[in-house]
């Protein structure tokens, strides 16, 4: 009886120690996960960096994956939709002090976009039209690429405006994502008055322009200036080309037949999302297009006075990477650009990286 006394506390002792060294291990840095190294470089320069070998692959924007793989200097490992289907792209959010200032022209600005998004997939649905070939030229010139890479970038943009509940839980899923990347995003987030997750989307995303644009009617009244701000050669924003050419609204364009003179508040737009956020931030841009989540985390890291009132697109974004790259495990220890930790290409490498049991560090 005794013996099996001891028996028991030897085990005892042993399932104590398994269970403590686990822990201890599960602590511990995986070192048989490949890395993966990240590296800011903006989407219309990563092709030719994957060209001259400086780095492997990178994570952009359209119309720069599609004419990466049209030039023949890279391929597309994955599409932004095969990680998260239908996710949430770019948003278009107004500066605080603006909408209280000009609520009105808020909704007009969102009514014209909602009618040039209609123009869109108008065009898109008629190929041979004259408006399929004039939405081409807008983007090849908008991008500088060609019509057959903006017609192969037209295959991967949802373009959207509403601000859905599944939009509304993508937005969540990108806030979920910064905190558990960065633990102190919830200290903040709770430090500018947001009890939660919910709390904060749920009121940092405001559906009331948007419900209020619908019914905005086109003005002949004066027009109000409004700086515009979006990102270079960003085709995810195409909305907001249909509304500045005079041509699709028929002789006029459609911001002026809402009563807006869209100025641009940087010539030629801004490199990236987290730019844009630092040019509200200064007071330079009433609205803007830009990605949703450097519109989140800028909002939560700076507590930047803006508001996101519409969506702009979903998915649109591609990894490209060298020909001789077959798999994501060809990755290992190689350099994949991004344009930069506040861009939702960079949140996709995350996940790229996650999805194959990888993990990341800076170059």
């Amino acid at each position: 009886m005794k013996r099996n006394y001891v028996i028991a506390a030897v085990v005892a002792v042993v399932a104590v120690v398994l269970v403590a060294v686990l822990a201890w291990s599960m602590m511990q840095p995986d070192d048989n996960k490949g890395t993966v190294k990240f590296t800011t470089l903006a989407p219309r320069l990563q092709a030719d960096a994957i060209a001259q070998g400086s780095v492997a692959g990178g994570v952009g924007w359209e119309p720069y994956g599609s004419q990466a793989v049209l030039d023949g200097k890279a391929k597309v490992l994955y599409w932004s939709d095969e990680i998260w289907p239908n996710h949430p792209c770019c948003v278009i959010v107004t500066s605080n002090e603006f909408a209280q200032n000009n609520p009105e022209a808020v909704k007009a600005f969102l009514k014209a976009d909602m009618e040039a998004n209609k123009w869109i997939a108008e065009a898109v649905a008629n190929p041979g039209s004259e408006n399929y070939t004039l939405l081409l030229q807008m983007g090849a010139s908008f991008s500088a690429v060609s019509t057959d890479v903006v017609a192969s970038s037209l295959d991967h943009i949802k373009f959207v405006d509403q601000l859905s509940p599944s939009f509304i839980e993508g937005l969540k899923n990108f806030t979920n994502e910064f905190i558990a990347l960065d633990q102190t995003s919830m200290a903040k987030l709770n430090a500018a008055g947001y009890s939660s997750v919910d709390d904060f989307v749920n009121r940092y995303a405001n559906t009331s322009f948007l419900e209020q644009a619908a019914s905005v009617q086109p003005s002949s009244g004066p027009l109000t200036d409004v700086r515009v701000g979006y990102l270079a050669g960003d085709l995810h924003q195409f909305a907001r080309l249909v509304a500045s050419n005079a041509t699709a609204g028929g002789g006029t364009s459609l911001y002026q037949q809402y009563g807006i003179n869209a100025i641009a508040s940087s010539a030629g737009g801004y490199s990236a999302g987290p730019a844009q956020m630092d040019a509200f931030a200064a007071g330079a841009v009433d609205i803007g297009y830009l990605g949703s989540p450097p519109a989140i985390l800028k909002h939560i890291n700076n507590q930047i006075p803006v508001t996101i009132i519409a969506g702009a697109n979903e998915e649109g974004s591609a990894l490209v990477v060298a020909n001789s790259i077959n798999s994501f495990q060809d990755l290992d220890g190689m350099i994949v650009a991004d344009p930069g930790l506040g861009s939702i290409q960079h949140l996709l490498l995350q996940a790229m990286a996650e999805k194959n049991g990888f993990k990341t560090a800076a170059a």
